[in-house]
């Protein structure tokens, strides 16, 4: 008897806990939603274009706003009613009654659009698993079921957190292997175009965005042209005897590596520094290439291995002279401002650890991995 009143009980229970969920679950019907703002000098922003064009893939036909007493309004860029200010980089959803908000710190970063895609994934099951509207994943339905009083936030967890590819610039990205195809099937500057706009609205849809610019890129690609004539010591020392090369401008000239044993060239780097303006991020990112340097004092600075010892340069663990050479630079920098922050690769000989040189200043340096 017993038993049976605690299974009554229990039965009970569950079944109001499943009428209270009912009750405070929202839902609209699609065909009477209603989009307000996202407008920018009357045109829509992209935002609004984003989220016009994934709701009509959701109902599978075409989307428009709703006129006439809509079920659930979705305001553009307008905070929730009580909210404060938006934190740094942060997006936001919030349901309030039959009024969606989706809003963030729009003048940091395209809060506003990364709160459409978190209300599309989220909400309605939107994925984008590869660049291009063709390949989006979007779930049938006529209807939209949130629990009432639905919120979100995002702020990406890391400062810089981006993936290469995409280019805002028309024409500035070429197709590099269409040599490679027969001429019927090599594409146009158009669809090239095309595709890195793709890939640029790919990754904000991941809802990728940078928190802080840090600058990568290859830092040292005008040294030859700029020292080969009157400081060829300043660049690495080749098999052949000769430090650079008179081809200026050349695809050699700038992918050539420098002496890095040499202190003459870490002065250098921090007479630039200085005549940049001391900058809080600054770039000693090695070039391309395996144009090693070759001299005595710079091979004293590795750690080979005992397998090590025949191979090519290029062909061996270099972490060791390159730490070192990072370390002596930061020592220098450091001095002149504290909270630097000095970006370089973890990339080509020098992607392993280090076997006897560490990271002197953890804290200023900032590796990318490539």
């Amino acid at each position: 008897m017993h038993v049976m009143r605690n299974a009554f009980v229990i039965g009970f229970t569950l079944l109001a806990s499943v009428a209270t969920a009912a009750e405070s679950a929202f839902e609209a019907r699609l065909d009477a939603v209603a989009i307000e703002g996202g407008l920018k000098k009357s045109k829509p922003t992209e935002a609004r274009v984003e989220l016009e064009r994934h709701l009509a893939l959701v109902a599978c036909g075409e989307f428009r706003s709703a006129t006439n007493a809509p079920a659930l309004t979705i305001v553009l860029g307008e905070k929730a009613p009580g909210e404060g200010e938006p934190a740094p980089f942060t997006a936001y959803a919030k349901l309030v009654g039959d009024k969606l908000y989706l809003w963030g710190d729009d003048d940091r970063c395209p809060a506003t659009c990364c709160a459409v895609y978190g209300f599309l994934e989220k909400v309605l099951g939107v994925v984008w698993p590869m660049p291009g509207d063709a390949n989006i994943v979007a779930p049938r339905a006529d209807r939209v079921r949130m629990p009432a009083g639905w919120s979100w936030s995002y702020c990406p967890p890391l400062q810089s957190g981006w993936m290469r590819g995409g280019s805002k610039k028309k024409g500035s990205r070429k197709d590099r292997n269409a040599k490679l195809a027969p001429k019927q099937l090599r594409r146009t500057q158009a669809e090239i175009d095309s595709a890195n706009q793709d890939v640029l609205r790919w990754k904000l849809r991941q809802k990728m965005y940078i928190r802080e610019s840090i600058p990568f890129g290859h830092a040292f690609m005008k040294w030859n042209d700029r020292y080969v004539d009157t400081h060829p010591e300043y660049l690495a020392l080749q098999k052949d005897g000769t430090r650079g090369t008179a081809k200026k401008g050349s695809r050699k000239a700038q992918y050539m590596k420098l002496c890095v044993s040499n202190e003459d060239v870490v002065d250098q780097i921090v007479k630039d520094y200085v005549k940049a303006g001391s900058p809080k991020y600054y770039n000693i990112c090695p070039n391309d290439g395996y144009s090693f340097c070759e001299c005595e004092k710079c091979k004293a600075l590795d750690c080979r291995a005992e397998d090590e010892r025949d191979k090519p340069i290029s062909k061996t663990n270099l972490s060791d002279r390159y730490v070192n050479f990072w370390n002596r630079i930061a020592k220098k920098i450091v001095a002149i401002r504290p909270d630097v922050m000095l970006s370089t690769y973890a990339y080509s000989s020098y992607r392993e650890p280090p076997r006897r040189e560490r990271v002197a200043y953890p804290d200023n340096m900032c590796f990318g991995m490539v």
